[in-house]
């Protein structure tokens, strides 16, 4: 089994963890990830980190020149424990938080992500892409990476297509999930079920260890990010929608 992680940040993958280990660890697949922003924008939280690395994150001037450099140390430190293969950076601007799309056309190469993002799709013959799934409650830069992730997949010739899923941050209620209506290449395909991933699952010795401890440890190398480690109750499923693409419903 071979899978692609498409995210936007260098800390997008926790989302995945517990599945990504599973993959790699149990299975015996290959997971690699493809990154497109750089993470300059993610000093909100760095109080932290600004002791830890002893340089002023929280400033941010100085958090966008030392960040990108930090940040794929944390990810790959993550990606460590989660056994992920490769990587490719690609370095776009991470700008702000927001929801809008409006701009993102600009905010990134996306002719230049596309063409290394397909070219990579077509020499890995994976089996599955992971994207973040794009709503319209989930940050614009998340939003871009699934659409560019579906349009290059749906590019493909379709025998060749790895089959894509979407993973909120957050588990929807079955009912509650809407589309995101203006970018009909990210609609779900309703008919299928929602996969869940149990983070409490048991493994090791006595069984003393689950998938949510994997999930903990991964998020404790971004140390940049501090808001990862604050929930007090941690996430314990993961889902996976299935995109109407993969049925090659779109023609």
């Amino acid at each position: 089994m071979k899978v692609l992680v498409v995210q936007a940040h260098p800390d997008d993958e926790t989302i995945f963890a517990g599945t990504l280990y599973k993959i790699t660890r149990t299975l015996g697949g290959i997971v690699d990830l493809f990154l497109i922003t750089n993470g300059e924008g993610g000093y909100s939280y760095a109080d932290v980190a600004k002791e830890v690395y002893r340089i002023d994150l929280k400033d941010e001037a100085t958090a966008r020149t030392h960040l990108p450099r930090i940040r794929k140390q944390e990810l790959m430190k993550g990606g460590d424990i989660l056994g992920i293969t490769n990587y490719w950076f690609m370095d776009q601007k991470d700008a702000f938080y927001t929801k809008d799309m409006a701009g993102m056309d600009k905010l990134w190469d996306w002719d230049s992500c596309k063409k290394m993002l397909s070219s990579v799709l077509e020499n890995g013959r994976y089996d599955f892409v992971f994207v973040l799934l794009p709503t319209m409650e989930t940050h614009a830069h998340h939003k871009s990476a699934s659409i560019m992730a579906l349009d290059c997949v749906n590019g493909m010739k379709h025998i060749e297509r790895p089959i894509v899923l979407g993973s909120p941050d957050a588990p929807y209620r079955e009912d509650a999930f809407t589309n995101l209506s203006d970018y009909p290449i990210c609609d779900v395909d309703t008919s299928s079920p929602i996969f869940e991933f149990d983070r409490r699952q048991a493994f090791g010795k006595n069984g003393v260890m689950n998938y949510n401890l994997i999930a903990r440890l991964v998020e404790a190398q971004h140390i940049s990010q501090g808001s990862l480690m604050s929930e007090m109750i941690p996430k314990t499923i993961e889902q996976y929608y299935y995109f109407k693409i993969n049925q090659g419903q779109d023609g």
